[in-house]
């Protein structure tokens, strides 16, 4: 069934999430494909060595809580079509000197493929975000040619 198929896709994200926060560049390379590709709204590519190392770079943030929430995922044989949320929120020291509350939410078209039984993601494409600080809209952008 199609909540059977998101419930197995949602497992994968979350290994990949794990794999994100313990910054452990094996078990994120374990779940992408080989000529995996990163597409950002600006079109610009990232490969996974790009962007593992972009994550491991990253500091780290207690103050930082996410989730990735598979909201739709559709199978052609060993190809798999799946649609995601990627939801943050973290508190943010200001320039005023306050703390403020940012929220950053991102929907992405992803590409799995399945070899010898292994799901491994093939492209992340982003095509919409969103950003606000304290409630109020600071930035929307949505892929032109969806």
């Amino acid at each position: 069934t199609s909540a059977d198929l998101n419930r197995q896709f949602q497992g994968y994200y979350d290994a990949l999430h794990a794999a994100f926060t313990a910054k452990d560049p094996l078990a994120i390379k374990s779940l992408l494909d080989d000529g995996f590709v990163s597409i950002e709204l600006s079109d610009e590519r990232k490969t996974a060595d790009q962007m593992i190392d972009e994550v491991l770079a990253l500091p780290m943030d207690l103050k930082k809580v996410s989730h990735t929430k598979v909201v739709s995922a559709a199978l052609d044989a060993d190809t798999a079509m799946v649609m995601q949320r990627y939801d943050m929120t973290k508190e943010k020291l200001g320039q005023d000197g306050k703390t403020h509350t940012v929220v950053f939410w991102a929907r992405s078209r992803d590409i799995w493929v399945r070899h010898g039984g292994t799901w491994r993601m093939r492209e992340t494409r982003t095509d919409e975000l969103d950003m606000s600080m304290d409630g109020v809209n600071i930035l929307h952008k949505t892929r032109t040619e969806i």
